[in-house]
C-alpha cells in the first residue's frame, strides 16, 4: 500500500453543502431551492453574462498568465499598485499558496474555531502546526490569538468578517492587532463577505498595507459572493509587493482561466448592478430578521449574506426536514454547533419559502418539544 505524505491520511474533506442534484434524486424532488453555500441567488451581472457568450470564441487560446487587464482594474478601484494585488483560482487558491511559500516545518499558523475550514485543512497539507483557540462571544478573539503567537508562528488568519457567524471585528480592534502582532508574522485578513458589512462597521483594511509598510499583511478577497462568479472560481489578494512576488513565484502558470478574468473585470465595472445585490441582501435581511424575532429563532445580526440562527433541536434534524420540504440550507454540526444552522440570504421569494418551512417544521414537528 502506498503512504500518503506528511499527515494527508488525517485529514478531513471538506464538507460543502449539499447540490441541488444531490437533493433531487435522495428526495425525489423536482423544484427547491439552494440556501446553503452563501452563494448570490441573483447571478452575475448581465454584462457579465454577454461578455462571456462573445469570449467563448476564444476558448481554444491560454488566457493571459498575469491577469493585467484585471490587475489594472483592481488598482483602480483599490487605489493601488497592480504589483500589489495577486490574482488566484478562488482565494483559496491563494491560501494554499501562502502556505507553501511561507510555512517552515513545524511553523504554526494561528486561527480561531470555528471559522472557514479551508484554513485548516490546508494547513493539514504542510509540516506546519494549525492551532485555533475558540470566538469570543462569536467573534474573532485578537486577544486570544496574540497570546498564542510564539517564536514559532508564522501565519495568522481572521476571517471578518467570519463564516459562519457573520460577525465582524471593528476597524480599530483589526488596526491594534495588526500593531501588537510581531512583524516576522503574516497576518492574513480574509474579506469573503466584506462587501455586505454594516455600514457602521465596515472599513477598508487594504489602506493598513500602505500605514504599516513594515508589517506583512496579506487581504484576500473573492468574486464567488457580491458578484455572483463561483462557479468561475476567481479571488485576489493584496499585500505588499514582496510578499505578491513571492505569492507568484509558486504560482501555476495560466492559474485564472479567461472566462473568469473577463468575467471579474465586467463585474468590477458593472457598479449599479453590485449596488443592486447589496440592497437586494439587505431587504432580504430585515425581512428575516424580522420573521426570525416572530418564530423567537435566536439569530445573530450579519455583516454577510448569510445569517446564523439557532433552534432547540438537532441542527441535523433540521437540516434534514428542510431537504425533505425542497429547501436546502446548512447545517453546522461540522463547525462544532449542535443546534445551529446557517441560510443565504436569497431573492425574496426564496426568503419567504425559507420561513414559510421554517415554521411548518416547528408547527408539525417540534410544537410540543
Amino acid at each position: 500500500m502506498i503512504k500518503t505524505a506528511i499527515n494527508i491520511d488525517k485529514i478531513k474533506p471538506y464538507r460543502a453543502g449539499m447540490s441541488i442534484e444531490d437533493v433531487k434524486r435522495k428526495y425525489n424532488l423536482v423544484n427547491l431551492i439552494k440556501l446553503a453555500s452563501n452563494e448570490n441567488s441573483f447571478g452575475p451581472s448581465p454584462k457579465v453574462i454577454e461578455k462571456l457568450k462573445k469570449y467563448s470564441e476564444n476558448a481554444h487560446i491560454y488566457p493571459d498568465g498575469n491577469c493585467v487587464s484585471l490587475k489594472e482594474k483592481l488598482s483602480e478601484t483599490l487605489n493601488i499598485d497592480t504589483d500589489n494585488i495577486i490574482i488566484g483560482n478562488g482565494s483559496n487558491e491563494i491560501i494554499e499558496l501562502t502556505y507553501r511559500t511561507f510555512l517552515y516545518k513545524n511553523e504554526k499558523v494561528v486561527s480561531c474555531f470555528p471559522t472557514f475550514s479551508f484554513y485548516k485543512i490546508s494547513a493539514s497539507t504542510t509540516n506546519g502546526k494549525y492551532t485555533e483557540i475558540p470566538l469570543q462571544n462569536y467573534k474573532f478573539n485578537l486577544d486570544g490569538i496574540i497570546e498564542c503567537i510564539d517564536n514559532m508562528t508564522k501565519i495568522v488568519i481572521i476571517c471578518n468578517p467570519n463564516n459562519p457567524t457573520g460577525t465582524m471585528v471593528t476597524k480599530e480592534e483589526v488596526e491594534n492587532f495588526i500593531k501588537a502582532v510581531p512583524e516576522n508574522v503574516l497576518i492574513v485578513i480574509d474579506e469573503a463577505y466584506i462587501e455586505f458589512a454594516n455600514k457602521d462597521k465596515a472599513f477598508k483594511s487594504v489602506e493598513f498595507i500602505k500605514k504599516y509598510p513594515n508589517k506583512n499583511i496579506l487581504i484576500l478577497r473573492t468574486f464567488s459572493k457580491l458578484y455572483g462568479l463561483a462557479s468561475l472560481r476567481i479571488g485576489y489578494g493584496i499585500s505588499n509587493k514582496k510578499i505578491i512576488s513571492y505569492l507568484n513565484r509558486v504560482r501555476q502558470p495560466f492559474n485564472v482561466n479567461g472566462f473568469a478574468q473577463i468575467a471579474a473585470f465586467e463585474a468590477l465595472s458593472d457598479s449599479y448592478y453590485a449596488d443592486y445585490i447589496l440592497n437586494e441582501v439587505k431587504k432580504g435581511k430585515i425581512y428575516l430578521y424580522k420573521e426570525l424575532k416572530r418564530l423567537n429563532i435566536d439569530y445573530l445580526e450579519s455583516n454577510a449574506n448569510f445569517i446564523f440562527f439557532q433552534t432547540s433541536q438537532d441542527n441535523d434534524i433540521i437540516f434534514e426536514e428542510f431537504l425533505k420540504r425542497g429547501v436546502i440550507i446548512r447545517s453546522l454540526k461540522s463547525f462544532g454547533y449542535s443546534k445551529a444552522l446557517r441560510v443565504t440570504v436569497g431573492k425574496m421569494e426564496e426568503n419567504i419559502k425559507f420561513i414559510e418551512t421554517l415554521e411548518k417544521i416547528i408547527n408539525e414537528k417540534f410544537k410540543n418539544g
